[in-house]
């Protein structure tokens, strides 16, 4: 689509000058070095000391903020964020749809415009305003204009997954991740045909990827569907094993490639060398990898925890054994960190943005002097109830066709 071809260019050109730049510094750093004039003369590419030049006297050609503000212009043109606003009421979809001519193109223009924005924000890491600038939909609803176009829909679900996954915010990222699976499963074999099948069979596994590390980041299986579980764990079985391990390398290579291609706003080619440019993938994965490296040693703890209903901070800190004994008021901390990390922003309905703090754990705990006291949620919640119903109700589904087969073929058993 338009929108799809206009984001593209930007990303892009985006790239392109990320790497120009980097070159550039490297050339700098290494005629800084070099005093041989004559041999930085012949070192040096006439082609791409052009090209620097003209990206450099035209940083306004596909800057960040020069889309950013012509998709805000866009939206507010069009007045979709205050039709959308009526629509958790019913009726703000409809209006949209209903009227013809130019006035629906250019409310169709700024709906499409809020997709936009929420791709260029999470290209650039700016997940704040990425997942704000969707506010106004309302995704409670069954029947949405972004299911009207299928590259949309898709956009929308994984664009808004991963940044709920960025922000920390991963029930909301595997709830998401789940619907998109659903989705896409759903539609796969009817676009067989389609000239996006390949993209979509590539975003069916990139999704995949990004929910084999939510859920390894916070265990949901619970809400996880028996097929979509089957098919994750047949497809990435030795990843996820890696990752319940607590591999970094594992999760860094399944960020890389289920992650977007981000960009970096940067465009300084000033003839001060520095140290390099560091790639917008690279950064977007330190980040990531710096929250996941804070979670590791968490599970190992949540699974003492569940063993127990009262222990010592002394006890529980000798199990913890790597090279040495952790000490006592080192392991506070990781208790405390574990506290921290399973409580999360979640979304129980209006705004994408806002949303109920909550542990999502199925255990808690406090700590009273030296006394850890933990409550088990397992038993309480109905949520561990509907899994072990969901278990025997698929596998009642699963025997049906061989009783029904042994039943056909011999009169003599009964019902």
């Amino acid at each position: 689509s338009t929108w799809d071809e206009y984001i593209w260019q930007y990303n892009d050109y985006a790239r392109y000058r990320t790497k120009l730049l980097a070159r550039h510094q490297m050339r700098l750093l290494k005629d800084k070095d070099n005093k041989d004039k004559e041999s930085k003369d012949k070192d040096e590419d006439p082609v791409e000391k052009k090209n620097c030049e003209f990206v450099s006297q035209h940083r306004e050609i596909w800057s960040t903020t020069n889309v950013i503000q012509t998709l805000n212009a866009l939206v507010k043109k069009s007045e979709v964020v205050t039709l959308l606003d009526p629509e958790r009421k019913g009726g703000g979809a409809s209006e949209i749809l209903e009227v013809t001519g130019g006035t629906h193109f250019v409310r169709m223009i700024g709906y499409y415009s809020l997709i936009g924005l929420l791709r260029v924000h999470t290209l650039t890491g700016d997940y704040y305003s990425a997942i704000r600038s969707v506010d106004c939909i309302d995704f409670t609803k069954k029947v949405q204009i972004f299911s009207k176009v299928v590259a949309c829909h898709i956009t929308l679900y994984y664009y808004t997954g991963f940044v709920f996954m960025m922000l920390r915010r991963y029930a909301d990222a595997i709830r998401f991740f789940i619907q998109l699976l659903t989705y896409i499963n759903r539609i796969k074999n009817i676009h067989a045909r389609s000239y996006q099948f390949d993209d979509l069979v590539k975003k069916h596994e990139q999704v995949y990827h990004l929910l084999a590390m939510t859920l390894a980041l916070c265990d949901q299986r619970h809400g996880v569907d028996e097929a979509i579980n089957a098919t994750m764990r047949e497809r990435l079985g030795d990843k996820i094993s890696r990752l319940a391990q607590g591999d970094l390398d594992c999760y860094s290579e399944m960020f890389k490639y289920a992650c977007p291609k981000f960009v970096s706003i940067s465009s300084n080619f000033g003839e001060n060398p520095t140290t390099g440019v560091m790639e917008a993938v690279d950064l977007q994965r330190t980040v990531f990898l710096n929250e996941v490296s804070q979670q590791l040693v968490l599970p190992t703890i949540r699974s003492y925890l569940s063993l127990y209903s009262t222990i010592t901070v002394g006890k529980l800190a000798s199990f913890m054994e790597q090279d040495n004994k952790v000490p006592e008021n080192l392991f506070r901390t990781y208790l405390l960190r574990l506290k921290h990390k399973t409580r999360q922003l979640v979304w129980t309905g209006g705004k994408p943005s806002e949303g109920e703090r909550i542990s999502t754990s199925d255990i808690g705990f406090y700590i009273n002097k030296d006394m850890v006291y933990v409550q088990s949620y397992a038993n309480s919640g109905t949520l561990q109830n509907r899994s072990h119903a969901q278990y025997f109700i698929d596998q009642i589904r699963y025997l049906r066709p061989f009783l029904d087969t042994l039943f056909s073929t011999n009169t003599n058993v009964r019902r």
